[in-house]
């Protein structure tokens, strides 16, 4: 069931996790069976800190030492895990309140948190997150073998989601209660196999917690067997709104009710879940009748995610582009097939460097301010009309450098975002790849290495958001994305002979260079991290299993801009010489070889492919010879169709709405 105290309307659209932990950052501070922490094997550490509860450790199974408390009462056990950046301590005011009531309280400090150990680089809660599952694993364990019959198991924001993840794959967990909980973070996955999840479950979520309800909604909406949404009228994120003044006595109640008595408190509710999601379903079946009978032409129809913009694009796919406005440029977002029926344009001051969707979400990342002391990311909610902003200055940077906003890339989670920085007042500076963490703000690392004269290097963040790609004189680089330390160094290949192009009589020799690759990126489904270089026509693979760049393809042309279908079956290029001439696009599939002229124009210079997620469409950018106007084009990779979407560039495709 769902509940909401408060007046305000319910919401069901969607930001990303990003927005509601920025705004909270103040606040915030698979099993592989063998995490078990037995009830003799831990050992005590630092005595009782108060009377009935003791401190002891366990060791995981990966060998990390974990701080843990327990408070004995009965046989029925509470165990809870706490936020990101926070510790067991956050939990004291529920410890006592349910100590109180007879029970056995559980508490302990994810790894890298508080006083447990930790076994990552430099110490990074970030990179520690997608292993606090195996914590869980040894406090249910725990629990068991010492005595509980009944498992009571909650978690604030992060501890919520790890615990949903593992709880697919336990059978002694009696009830689940989440605060705040996102549906993935950071590695974590609760959604993967939430259906398993059929115990009663408690979802309490802040109205004003940006994301937050909407990974609420979901979780209720999606529950397989009992659950409840209580939704509050605050901003509090996690346990800072079950220990604020106000809110924690609101919070702490519905918590020991839903532990004494879960399937009386959730039928006590408004809706059962359960309906709700038959309901919604039913709702989505006749909305998708509308629009087929609207659509008048065949397009792609994007997979449901229960959180779609306003007025969302008819055909199922969107493009963000930047283009000329009034007194700066404009972020255009546009159906690119039913272009009259979904359009939003937000003008800016000055320039617009780059746009970028969030990964999760129907939000756009906007950097402005190229490289000077004002840039800023603006995020767009594209969930409500007009959409709904969040400017994040990067004023916090370090004195002497400033964001360069080229190839700038979230992870997958939101939370952190990459691009390139350069000295303050030095033209053409050199340019290093540089990380944030959007919780703080705060700068996790600029790269200190020897890069590229070009202000235009930038991280591109591995699939798993464990390594970033870039590039080093004579070399191309995976660094790690806390410390920008290089991880994997794979040098430039020797060209013994450089190539010549010849087309019937004509021959044009390459200037083959290996001091910088001309291009690189990751294969987007790549299961083990593999990405591609380009040196002038040849391309290359590497990944973290091998030593050395391995020869992949040589392209008929003298392409200077290529881009690898999401599906890594097909390859786009524009060449500038043969085979038939400049001012060409086209495609390649990578199994037979074959290759065709997808779109010619003498009059246009083409640039920027993009590749829809689905591998279908490929958008592209033109600059006219004649008058020097710059417009933003879609073509149907199959048939060679051509969508005219209009004036500007840099066109990115939503991999949130589009079809994938």
């Amino acid at each position: 069931m769902r509940r909401r105290f408060g007046r305000s309307p319910a919401r069901r659209g969607g930001m990303t996790l990003l927005l509601s932990l920025m705004l909270l950052v103040a606040a915030c501070g698979g099993d592989d069976g063998g995490d078990a922490a037995s009830g003799d094997g831990t050992g005590d550490r630092s005595g009782e800190r108060r009377p009935d509860a003791t401190v002891f450790t366990w060791q995981s199974s990966d060998g990390v030492e974990i701080e843990a408390e327990v408070r004995r009462g009965g046989d029925q056990w509470v165990l809870m895990g706490h936020q990101f950046t926070g510790n067991r301590r956050d939990w004291d005011q529920m410890v006592e309140g349910f100590s109180a009531r007879g029970y056995t309280v559980l508490t302990w400090d994810f790894r890298c948190h508080g006083e447990s150990g930790c076994n990552t680089v430099n110490n990074s809660k970030r990179d520690a997150t997608k292993e606090i599952w195996r914590e869980w694993l040894a406090a249910l364990d725990y629990a068991k073998a010492n005595g509980a019959t009944v498992i009571h198991a909650g978690g604030a924001s992060m501890g919520g989601t790890s615990l949903i993840q593992v709880a697919a794959d336990r059978d002694d967990i009696t009830t689940i209660f989440a605060i705040s909980s996102p549906n993935r973070f950071q590695g974590l996955d609760a959604l993967e196999n939430y259906d398993r999840v059929t115990v009663p479950k408690l979802f309490i979520v802040g109205a004003d917690d940006m994301a937050a309800p909407d990974f609420s909604q979901r979780y209720f909406d999606m529950a397989t067997g009992p659950a409840r949404l209580d939704i509050l009228e605050t901003a509090l994120h996690g346990n800072t709104l079950a220990q604020d003044p106000v809110w924690g006595p609101i919070v702490q109640p519905m918590l020991y009710a839903f532990a004494e008595d879960p399937d009386g408190y959730i039928a006590a509710g408004e809706v059962n879940n359960l309906e709700s999601a038959a309901q919604a379903e039913a709702a989505d079946e006749e909305s998708d009748a509308v629009e087929a009978e609207q659509a008048e032409d065949e397009q792609p129809v994007a997979s449901e995610d229960g959180n779609r913009p306003a007025g969302a694009p008819l055909s199922g796919y969107a493009l963000a582009l930047i283009a000329p406005g009034d007194g700066g440029d404009q972020v255009v977002i546009v159906d690119p097939f039913q272009s009259d029926e979904f359009v939003i344009t937000r003008q800016f001051e000055g320039d617009v460097e780059e746009v970028i969707w969030l990964p999760s979400s129907p939000t756009v990342g906007v950097g402005t301010g190229g490289g000077g002391t004002g840039g800023a990311l603006i995020l767009l909610d594209l969930t409500t009309e007009p959409p709904g902003e969040v400017r994040i200055p990067f004023d916090f940077l370090p004195d002497g450098i400033a964001p360069q906003f080229f190839d700038m890339q979230f992870s997958n989670d939101g939370i952190v975002l990459s691009f390139s920085v350069v000295p303050e007042g030095v033209a053409q500076a050199p340019a290093t790849p540089a990380v944030v963490n959007l919780l703080g703000p705060t700068l996790l690392a600029p790269y200190a290495g020897v890069l590229s004269d070009s202000p235009t290097t930038t991280g591109l963040q591995s699939p798993d958001d464990t390594l970033l790609l870039s590039r080093e004189v004579g070399e191309v680089l995976l660094l790690l994305p806390t410390t920008l330390a290089p991880g994997f160094v794979f040098a430039a290949p020797e060209i013994d002979e450089p190539p010549t192009v010849c087309v019937g009589g004509e021959c044009v020799p390459l200037e083959y260079s290996t001091i910088f690759p001309d291009e690189y990126d990751w294969f987007a489904n790549s299961s083990n991290n593999a990405f591609w270089v380009r040196y002038t026509n040849k391309l290359y693979i590497g990944s973290p299993e091998q030593e050395a760049l391995v020869e992949w393809l040589t392209l008929p042309g003298v392409p200077f801009d290529a881009s690898v279908s999401p599906g890594g079956d097909q390859i786009a290029w524009v060449t500038s010489g043969p085979p038939e001439g400049a001012n060409g696009i086209f495609i390649s599939d990578i199994q037979s070889e074959a290759t065709r002229l997808l779109v010619q124009d003498s009059d246009l210079i083409f640039f920027d492919l993009q590749w829809s997620p689905d591998s279908r469409f490929i958008s592209f950018s033109s600059l006219s010879r004649v008058d020097r106007s710059v417009g933003v084009l879609v073509i149907d990779a199959a048939t060679g169709e051509v969508f005219t979407i209009g004036p500007g560039c840099c066109a990115e495709w939503s991999p949130f709405i589009s079809a994938s």
